[in-house]
């Protein structure tokens, strides 16, 4: 029971993460780099630069040929199947319990129906 209930909680997070993909990503990038170049003639005998480079970067995919929406469903369909599994186990467990009770109570009017029958052949002898 506990791994089905795992289960659909992983289902849970697939779709959640599925459906984030429409969300635009925003990248960051960051460097820091030290270049030196010289030269015996010219203008400058030498150039350097050094320093940190930084840049965002944001991208958003418009469309994908309906790729997203088809793996959203599958997703969907997946966590209904999982709600689905738990309740047939729910099901299950709960008939299991009922027959046992009846068991329980069907073996105690037996035993108390051979306690008669004892005392009844005792009188009798």
């Amino acid at each position: 029971m506990l791994l089905i209930k795992n289960q659909r909680i992983l289902n849970e997070y697939n779709l959640k993460s599925i459906k984030a993909e429409r969300l635009p990503a925003l990248n960051l990038n960051a460097a820091y780099s030290f270049n030196r170049t010289s030269s015996t003639a010219g203008f400058a005998l030498f150039n350097q630069s050094s320093g940190p480079n930084a840049g965002l970067g944001l991208t958003w995919n418009l469309f994908n040929g309906s790729q997203l929406n088809t793996r959203i469903k599958q997703s969907e369909f997946q966590l209904r199947n999982a709600e689905l599994i738990i309740s047939d186990a729910q099901l299950n467990l709960k008939s299991e319990l009922l027959v046992a009770y009846r068991q329980l109570i069907r073996f105690k009017e037996l035993v108390e129906l051979e306690r008669e029958s004892a005392a009844f052949s005792r009188r009798k002898l």
